[in-house]
């Protein structure tokens, strides 16, 4: 089998299709038969407006826990010696020779 490019690129006729869909504006729209009441129009906003709050105290605690992964690393950073780049302290001597 040769590793070479063949020399002769089969051709590959190239066929367009266009597909035509009817105008939107001609179609007619279905029929609105029921006109909602205030008492229904004030239950829908009621529940999109529970969404709204669940989400905001989802996002709240999704920050607190957030928050409080970063205050541990932190400490655990700030408060533990690094591995083998501090040497060990010597104790100190009381000067005897004074």
């Amino acid at each position: 089998m040769s590793h070479h490019a063949p020399l002769i690129v089969p051709h590959q006729d190239l066929i367009e299709k266009v597909v035509i869909l009817p105008d939107a504006a001609a179609r007619p729209s279905p029929p609105f038969t029921h006109t909602p009441d205030p008492q229904e129009l004030r239950a829908v906003e009621a529940v999109f407006s529970a969404k709204d709050r669940e989400s905001a105290t989802v996002a709240g605690l999704l920050g607190l826990w957030t928050g409080t992964m970063l205050l541990n690393d932190l400490a655990r950073e700030t408060f533990t010696e690094p591995a083998g780049e501090v040497e060990p302290e010597e104790p100190k001597r009381k000067e005897e020779d004074q």
